[in-house]
C-alpha cells in the first residue's frame, strides 16, 4: 500500500487527531463512490498521522496562536492530504508536504477567527516562534498572528452580543461582571448545573465562530481566586526581559486587588503587587510605598515580600551595625511573627557578612541556622548548603590573594511551565577571582528566563520580548564528547543577543542526562564548560530533575593560565514542576601556561605576576616575557591601548621590586592599573563603572601605607575620580551650575551622606596652562568613620575647565581636617565639548602640586572608544626614592612587599 512506503518506524499510540481524522475520512468515504478503496490501510494511516501529528500541529499553532484552532487546522490538513495523496510525486517529502497543507489551512482559519480573552492568563506570555528558513512574507503573517489579545475587546463584545439571549446574559455576568457560578445561580435563580452548561455552550459557540475564549476557566472560582490568579500571572510577566506588558497590566491588577474586601488574602496579594511595582515601575519607589509594603506583608503574612522588607531595612546600616541589627533586632521580630523564609534569609546574609570579614566559624554557624529553620524546597536552604562548602574552601585558601583564587555559592530555582523550563531565581554570592561561564543554567536562561521549550522544533527561534535576543533550537541528533563520556542524540540551544554582558551561549542537552556542554561569550571572554561527572537517579524530560541528581562541570583549558575550576549543581527538591538546586563553584590559579593569543598573554602577566611561598606570603615573579607576547599579539586598537598602559604599569612595579631588580632606585608603594567604563545618562550625569570587559585585567602592588607622614599620604588621593563617583554617584552633572545645592545619601559607605554646592566660576592656574571660567564644585562627605575609608571623608573641591575636564582637585586630610592636599593637571591631549569631554584618544596626567620626603605620585587617564563603550585606563604611580625609603623605619615593607 501507498502508506507502507511512507512509514518506516514502529507505530506509536494513536492520538485524538488519529481518531478524529479517521471518523472524518470514514464519513467522506461513505459519501463517495469507491470510498473504501480510497481509505486504504487504516493501520498504516494511523501510524502516518501519529508520526507527523506534532510537527503539523506545531506549524498550525504558529499561525493560529491557539491550540483549538491549531487542532482544527491539523485535522483539515490530514483529510486534505488524504484526498490529494495521489498528487504527491516524491513520497519521502510527505512531512514537508503535509506541513505546507497545514499552513494553508491555518491561514484560512486565522483569517476567519481572532483570539481574545477578558482576563490575564499564563498564555499572555506567548512568544513569537519562527523558522529561520521561512520567507519574509511568512514572517510578517506570523507577526500578525501573534497580536496582543488584550486589544480585541471590541470584537469580543460583538461576538458575545451575537449569542442567544440566555447564554449571552450568563457569559456577561461571569466574564465581564466577574460573578462566580454560585453568584450567577443565586442572581438568576437557576441551578448551578444550568449556569455551567450555559457558560460551556457560550465558550463553545465563541470558539467555533470566532476563535474566542479558548482559555481554560474554572467556573467555580470566586472573585478573590480569580484576582489571585491574575497576581500570579503578573509575576510571570515580570520574568520577561521587556517589562512593557508587565507595566501595562500592573495598574489593572493593582486596582483589582484593591477592590477586594479587606482580608488576609487581599493584604498578601497587595504586598506582592506593590513590591513588584517598586522593582519594575519607574517612579513607584518612595518611603511611603515601602512602609505600605511592610504593613501589607505583615497583615497578609507574605513571607516572600517580607524578605525584601528586612533586606532594605538592614541595608541602611554600615557593615558591623548591619550584622548586629540583623541578629539582635530582625531575627527576634521574624521569630515572633513566624516568618520562616525571611528568618532563613536573614541568617544567611548575616553569615555572608561574617564571611566577608573572614570570621568563617561565625559564618558557618549562621548557615547552620538557615538549615534549621528552612526546608529543602526553600531556595535559601540550597544557598546555605552551597555556602558551607564555599566557606570551607575559602578557609583552606584564606591566605592566598583573591586574584588567584575564589568561589561562590547560589541557590537556584527552575520552573517547568507549559513545557518551558524557566530560570526562576538565583540568590547567592561570590568572592575573589572566578572563572567566566561558570553559571551554566544562568547562561542558558537569558532569553526571557527560558532555558528550553519542549514545544519548539529544530530551526524554531524564540524572539525575546524585548526583541534584543533570541533562543534558537538549532538542531538535534548531535554527538558530544566530554570528560564524563560520549553523549548521543543531543540538542543544541543557542542564545544570541546581549544580556548582562552575555552575547552568545551554545548549550548542548542530552535527554535524560541534562546539559553536557556549554560555550559562552560574556564581556568578550569566551569559555567552554563540559560535564565532568554526573549522577542521575531519576526524572524525565530533556533535563531530568529529581532529588539527588547532580552535575559537575569543569572548563576547558584557558590560554596562558593553569587553573583548577569546578561548578556543581545538585537537586535537593523537585515538587510540582519546581526544582530547587544547590550550586557552587571554586577557582584557583595554579601557574602560568604558554600563551598563543593576546588574551592568553595579557591574562598571564596581569594575573600571574606573583606566587605564594610556603608561608603563603606573596612573592613577585618576572613576567617580562608575557608582556612582550602581549605586545606581539595585540592587533586591535583596544588591545594595543590596553597593552601599552598595563605594560607600563607592570614594568614599573617590577622595576621597583628588590627581588627582581636588586639595583632599584625607587621602591614601589602604591601602584595600580585599572579600567572604568564611562557613559552619559539621560539625566545629564556622567558616570564611571567597572568595565567588565577590561577591568578583569586590573592589578596592583602596594606596600605599607601607614605612618608615612603628611607627604606620603598625598599618594593616596590619586584616585580622586573614583572617589567622586563613589561619593556622589557620578563624576559630572549638567545640573552643576553656580548656585546649585544638593544633600543626599552617598554610595561610598552605608550611613554616609554628601552635601554638594556649586560656587561661582573661577580662573585656575596649573603647570600646563591657565583655564578661565572653571566650574567650582565642592562637597562634604559625612559618615565615613569605617576603618580603611576615612581618607575619603571630609571636604573636597573640584575645578572643571570647559573642553578639558578636571584641572584641579583638593581634599582634607583624613586625620587632620585643617590640612589639605591638591592634585592638579600636569599634561593633557585632545579636548572636546562640555566640562567633562569624553574624547577617543584623550589623555590626562595629574600629580600633587608639591610632594617631598622622596615620594613620587601621579595618575594618568587614557581614553579609548570602540564600538561598544568608552573606557578610561588608570595608571596610578606611587613610589619612594630608595634612600629615603631605607632610612625611614616607620614605613618599611615586609620582606616581599
Amino acid at each position: 500500500m501507498l502508506f507502507d512506503t511512507l512509514i518506516s518506524e514502529s507505530p506509536k499510540q494513536a492520538t485524538k487527531n488519529v481518531r478524529i481524522c479517521n471518523e472524518r475520512l470514514q464519513k467522506l468515504n461513505r459519501q463517495r463512490p469507491g470510498g473504501n478503496a480510497l481509505m486504504g490501510d487504516e493501520n498504516a494511516y494511523e501510524e502516518l498521522v501519529t508520526r507527523h501529528e506534532r510537527s503539523v500541529h506545531g506549524t498550525a499553532y504558529k499561525i493560529t496562536g491557539n491550540k483549538y484552532s491549531a487542532e482544527d487546522a491539523s485535522q483539515d490538513a490530514f483529510v486534505a492530504a488524504w484526498t490529494k495523496l495521489d498528487t504527491l510525486k516524491e513520497r519521502e517529502k510527505f512531512g514537508s508536504w503535509i506541513c505546507a497543507i497545514a499552513k494553508n489551512c491555518a491561514f484560512r482559519i486565522a483569517d476567519h477567527y481572532s483570539c481574545a480573552v477578558s482576563d490575564i492568563s499564563f498564555d499572555a506570555l506567548e512568544y513569537t516562534l519562527y523558522n529561520k528558513d521561512e520567507d519574509e512574507e511568512y514572517q510578517n503573517i506570523l507577526d500578525l498572528a501573534f497580536i496582543n489579545e488584550y486589544d480585541q475587546s471590541e470584537k469580543l463584545q460583538y461576538a458575545v452580543e451575537a449569542l442567544t439571549e440566555k447564554i449571552r446574559e450568563t457569559v456577561k455576568l461571569h466574564y465581564f461582571e466577574e460573578l462566580s457560578v454560585a453568584e450567577i445561580s443565586q442572581k438568576l435563580s437557576l441551578p448551578v448545573g444550568t449556569v455551567k452548561w450555559r457558560l460551556s455552550e457560550g465558550r463553545k459557540q465563541l470558539r467555533k465562530e470566532y476563535g474566542i475564549m479558548d482559555k481554560e476557566y474554572n467556573e467555580n472560582e470566586t472573585i478573590v481566586e480569580r484576582v489571585m490568579r491574575q497576581v500570579e500571572a503578573l509575576k510571570l510577566l515580570a520574568k520577561q526581559n521587556d517589562k512593557t506588558e508587565f507595566q501595562k497590566q500592573y495598574k489593572k491588577v493593582l486596582a483589582d486587588v484593591e477592590s477586594l474586601k479587606d482580608s488576609k488574602e487581599k493584604s498578601h496579594a497587595l504586598a506582592d503587587v506593590l513590591q513588584y511595582g517598586a522593582w519594575w515601575i519607574e517612579g513607584e519607589k518612595n518611603e511611603e510605598l515601602y512602609e505600605r509594603i511592610k504593613a501589607e506583608a505583615l497583615a497578609g503574612h507574605n513571607d516572600d515580600v517580607m524578605q525584601s522588607v528586612v533586606s532594605r531595612e538592614a541595608d541602611k546600616f554600615s557593615e558591623k551595625e548591619r550584622v548586629d541589627y540583623m541578629i539582635n533586632t530582625q531575627v527576634p521580630f521574624l521569630e515572633k511573627h513566624n516568618f520562616p523564609l525571611s528568618l532563613g534569609y536573614t541568617w544567611f546574609w548575616a553569615g555572608w557578612s561574617y564571611a566577608c570579614e573572614n570570621e568563617i566559624e561565625n559564618a558557618l554557624n549562621c548557615f547552620n541556622k538557615v538549615l534549621e529553620v528552612l526546608k529543602p524546597s526553600d531556595v535559601y536552604y540550597a544557598n546555605a548548603l552551597a555556602a558551607k562548602e564555599c566557606e570551607k574552601f575559602r578557609k583552606t585558601h584564606r591566605n592566598i590573594q583573591k586574584k588567584q583564587f575564589g568561589g561562590g555559592a547560589t541557590g537556584e530555582v527552575y520552573k517547568l511551565i507549559n513545557g518551558r523550563l524557566l530560570f526562576w531565581s538565583q540568590p547567592g554570592y561570590s568572592f575573589g577571582n572566578t572563572c567566566s561561564g561558570k553559571s551554566i543554567f544562568w547562561n542558558a536562561g537569558r532569553n526571557d528566563c527560558v532555558i528550553y521549550d519542549e514545544n519548539m522544533f529544530p530551526g524554531d527561534v524564540y524572539v525575546c520580548s524585548d526583541k534584543k535576543s533570541t533562543l534558537e533550537y538549532r538542531e538535534n541528533g548531535i554527538t558530544v564528547e566530554t570528560k564524563a563520556g560520549v553523549f548521543e542524540n543531543c540538542s543544541l540551544w543557542v542564545f544570541t543577543g546581549e544580556k548582562y554582558g552575555l552575547t552568545s551561549c551554545e548549550t548542548y542537552i542530552c535527554p535524560a542526562v541534562g546539559i553536557v556542554k556549554q560555550h559562552s561569550v560574556r564581556y568578550g571572554t569566551e569559555s567552554t564548560w563540559e560535564l565532568n561527572s554526573y549522577t542521575v537517579r531519576g526524572g524525565s524530560g530533556l533535563i531530568p530533575f529529581e532529588k539527588g541528581n547532580r552535575w559537575e562541570y569543569t572548563p576547558l583549558p584557558t590560554d596562558g593560565l593553569d587553573i583548577a575550576a569546578n561548578s556543581y549543581f545538585e537537586v535537593i527538591s523537585a515538587e510540582n514542576n519546581t526544582f530547587v538546586v544547590t550550586a557552587g563553584h571554586t577557582y584557583q590559579l595554579l601557574g602560568l601556561g604558554h600563551p598563543t593569543t593576546w588574551q592568553g598573554a595579557i591574562n598571564s602577566f596581569t594575573q600571574g605576576y606573583y606566587v605564594n611561598d610556603e608561608q603563603t606570603r606573596m612573592k613577585m615573579i618576572d613576567v617580562e616575557e608575557y608582556i612582550r607576547l602581549a605586545e606581539k599579539y595585540a592587533k586591535t586598537k583596544r588591545e594595543k591601548v590596553i597593552t601599552e598602559v598595563s605594560a607600563d604599569a607592570m614594568r614599573r612595579i617590577q622595576r621597583c621590586y628588590p627581588y627582581i631588580n636588586p639595583d632599584y632606585t625607587e621602591k614601589g608603594k602604591w601602584n595600580f592599573f585599572s579600567a572604568q567604563s564611562v557613559s552619559k545618562r539621560a539625566d545629564g550625569t556622567l558616570c564611571i563603572a567597572n568595565s567588565r570587559k577590561v577591568s578583569k585585567y586590573g592589578f596592583n602592588w602596594k606596600g605599607n601605607m601607614w605612618n608615612i607622614g603628611t607627604e606620603g599620604y598625598k599618594v593616596l588621593y590619586g584616585n580622586f575620580l573614583l572617589e567622586i563617583q563613589q561619593a556622589i554617584g557620578h563624576i559630572w552633572s549638567d545640573e552643576w551650575k553656580p548656585g546649585y545645592k544638593k544633600e543626599a545619601i552617598s554610595r561610598a559607605q552605608k550611613g554616609a551622606k554628601y552635601i554638594l554646592e556649586v560656587l561661582d566660576d573661577e580662573t585656575v592656574i596649573t603647570p600646563c596652562g591657565t583655564f578661565e571660567n572653571c566650574r567650582h564644585v565642592t562637597y562634604r562627605l559625612l559618615g565615613m568613620e569605617k576603618s580603611g575609608t576615612q581618607f575619603q571623608g571630609g571636604k573636597k573641591d573640584i575645578w572643571y575647565a570647559e573642553g578639558v575636564g578636571i584641572v584641579k582637585f583638593r581634599t582634607d586630610y583624613w586625620y587632620d581636617r585643617n590640612l589639605s592636599c591638591f592634585w592638579e593637571l600636569k599634561n593633557y591631549r585632545k579636548t572636546g565639548e562640555g566640562f567633562f569631554p569624553i574624547v577617543d584618544g584623550g589623555y590626562r596626567k595629574y600629580a600633587p602640586d608639591s610632594i617631598g620626603d622622596g615620594w613620587n605620585a601621579s595618575v594618568e587617564h587614557t581614553y579609548d572608544t570602540d564600538e561598544n563603550e568608552t573606557i578610561i585606563l588608570f595608571n596610578v604611580l606611587g613610589t619612594r626614592n630608595r634612600a629615603e625609603y631605607e632610612a625611614d623605619n616607620d614605613c618599611k615593607d615586609s620582606e616581599y612587599e
